[in-house]
């Protein structure tokens, strides 16, 4: 992802979208994604509904209620996100330390956090995720990757020293994913 990254910018991109290769998107996704920056300034990315999603509330199964909302978290899973170009130069690109996916979307939104960026989950957009299907064609064993990945992201935000797993269930529950409606558009964004 970062080789694309990279060359977007390079190319003159004030936008990437990073998308999986096991989604399907809906008209008008790309533009609606992108109308949340020219609104809401603080915004460095943006993510659609999905569902299929290892953070709750992008995923339209557990919070349909976020359905035509904008609502503002502190992580977002990386299925489909749009990032704006100055994102990507103050907080860089995607650590490669996390080797085939999981958890290199945590650690970037918990640097651009850190920068000071929001991040949204734009209700008004939805693309489906089939899941893991990209993950199943990798030529290693995808639970065991997450583990290493887990360890690397634990190791490197200093979470080892927690000797129970709370700091996981504080940063990805629902309840505690900071996720809060900031916007109800009464009509599409």
């Amino acid at each position: 992802m970062n080789q694309g990254m990279k060359q977007a910018l390079k190319d003159g991109c004030e936008y990437v979208c990073l998308l999986n290769d096991d989604t399907l998107v809906y008209s008008n996704w790309l533009s609606d994604l992108q109308l949340v920056f020219n609104f809401m300034p603080k915004v460095g990315i943006v993510s659609p509904l999905t569902d299929y999603s290892a953070h709750a509330h992008q995923d339209i199964k557990y919070c349909p209620y976020h359905i035509g909302k904008l609502i503002n978290t502190h992580v977002l899973m990386f299925v489909c996100v749009m990032l704006k170009k100055e994102v990507i130069e103050k907080v860089g690109f995607l650590d490669e330390d996390f080797k085939y996916g999981g958890y290199e979307d945590n650690d970037y939104c918990l640097r651009a956090k850190i920068k000071g960026y929001q991040l949204v989950v734009n209700g008004n957009v939805f693309v489906h995720h089939y899941g893991e299907r990209a993950a199943s064609k990798l030529p290693i064993d995808y639970g065991e990757n997450l583990k290493k990945n887990k360890e690397i992201f634990k190791k490197k935000w200093k979470l080892n020293s927690i000797e129970d797993n709370s700091w996981y269930e504080n940063f990805f529950s629902l309840k505690n994913s900071g996720a809060e409606i900031i916007i109800k558009p009464k009509t599409k964004v």
